[in-house]
């Protein structure tokens, strides 16, 4: 072949291309280079190298030419890498500049793996459902935010009309619906899928799914009652023999709660005062100075006992009066109430000891009246503390200033993020002058309620 030819075969090659990538062949091509392209990833997940397919895709955006388009596929690069926060920051900037609708639809799809990788199952379905409306989402995913989402019928209903081409992760799915609670061994295939690596990308997923399937499980057991009251006595035999429980204020507190719960197990017909307990020191029992062993009985006892009460309590059959009596005996010994109990509808107590506030509301919503009870975090109720203090000492010995005093207590106690600044100074100017002033000189003023919103964020 003289040099002439040659020249000649390139540039016809190349003229060729051009022609091809300005008409409608164009598209056949691209999906062409794309099919190749993910059939080298398709390769890696079956040899389950994926430290590879996070190179992979660095490598592939270093080579792309739009900014949108390296930001998604360095998304992907940290999705496979486990590093989820940073998959989310850049797949939010990939769809924030994204240009074309087939690329959004790429984008979108990326970005809610990468929610489902950070535990944001809520934003993960919204955006797959709106990915679905407009006519293409992703088998995987969208079963994964509708199981996490507590949707396991609508994901059976989805999957029965799709389909998937790896036959690996179809089994993987089958796996996950065909889980039922009364039947042990299906959530024992589901634990195998973490083994064999099937769902990489999604394994922080399958852990929280078999962690709220395996509570399911408990509750669906005959004898949940009495499995519960043997792991509450198991727990209580080893707080008293714990020399640390004398030396811990939280864990003497912790030891006074069980104590009172174990024996209502089974019985347990409404008190919202304890299970706000139960639900708020969830965080609190993580923190507690046991053996990392009696630390896991802990927790599995708590779980078990939010999931049981959770399905049980009836919160419309409270009385804050009683609630308040009852809870008196749960709160820890040196509890004070800010308020003094003179408020109708909420109060704040707050212990030094165990570095814990604990706040009390009563809700009137469509199921009735009722109480909640949670435990609020320490610049939360410091913040709150200071600004409840000046008004506790008009509340109820000051004739003629609930109307104004009850209101704004109860949106600061309950909905802070609801009082504007600018709420104080109108406040007083609706009291008497002489309470007026009285919390003028004790030192409310806006500036609390911004350290207040700025505490709670």
């Amino acid at each position: 072949m003289t040099t002439s030819t040659a020249v000649s075969i390139i540039l016809a090659a190349f003229l060729l291309y051009r022609v091809l990538m300005r008409t409608r062949f164009r598209g056949i091509l691209t999906r062409y280079i794309r099919k190749i392209r993910q059939s080298k990833i398709t390769e890696l997940k079956r040899k389950r190298e994926f430290a590879q397919i996070s190179a992979l895709y660095r490598k592939r955006a270093l080579r792309a030419s739009r900014p949108y388009l390296k930001k998604n596929l360095l998304g992907l690069a940290a999705l496979w890498d486990h590093d989820t926060q940073t998959a989310v920051g850049l797949l939010e900037q990939s769809a924030a500049g994204i240009v074309g609708t087939q690329n959004q639809r790429t984008v979108n799809n990326n970005l809610a793996i990468a929610y489902l990788q950070a535990g944001r199952y809520q934003d993960a379905l919204e955006l797959l459902n709106e990915q679905r409306r407009n006519g293409y989402v992703l088998i995987v995913p969208y079963v994964f935010a509708l199981l996490t989402n507590r949707k396991r019928d609508e994901a059976k209903e989805f999957y029965a009309v799709h389909s998937l081409s790896d036959p690996m992760e179809a089994e993987g799915i089958r796996v996950l619906l065909s889980f039922d609670p009364t039947d042990p061994t299906t959530l024992d295939n589901v634990r195998e899928l973490l083994d064999n690596q099937v769902f990489w990308l999604y394994e922080g997923v399958v852990r929280q799914l078999i962690q709220n399937w395996d509570l399911e499980s408990f509750f669906a057991r005959n004898e949940r009652y009495e499995i519960l009251l043997a792991q509450g006595k198991k727990l209580l035999a080893y707080l008293d023999t714990e020399p640390r429980l004398f030396s811990s204020p939280q864990l003497r507190w912790f030891r006074t709660i069980v104590s009172k719960i174990v024996p209502e197990i089974g019985t347990y017909r409404g008190c919202a005062s304890l299970f706000g307990i139960i639900f708020g020191i969830e965080r609190f029992v993580l923190e507690l100075p046991m053996e990392p062993e009696w630390v896991a009985e802990a927790q599995s006892f708590w779980a078990r006992l939010i999931y049981t009460f959770s399905r049980t309590v009836d919160l419309s059959a409270n009385d804050l009066p009683i609630e308040r009596a009852r809870l008196r005996s749960l709160l820890p010994s040196d509890a004070v109430a800010v308020l003094g109990e003179r408020h109708p509808r909420c109060e704040l107590y707050v212990s030094k000891l165990t570095g814990v506030a604990i706040r009390v509301e009563q809700i009137y919503d469509a199921r009735g009246i009722h109480s909640y009870v949670d435990l609020l975090a320490k610049p939360h109720a410091e913040a709150l503390q200071e600004v409840l203090q000046p008004l506790a000492r008009l509340l109820g010995p000051s004739p003629g200033t609930e109307m104004v005093l009850e209101p704004f207590i109860f949106n600061l106690v309950c909905y802070p993020e609801r009082v504007a600044p600018s709420d104080v100074q109108e406040m007083l100017m609706q009291l008497p002058t002489h309470e007026s002033r009285v919390l003028s000189d004790l030192g409310l003023n806006a500036e609390q309620v911004r350290e207040l919103h700025s505490a709670i964020q």
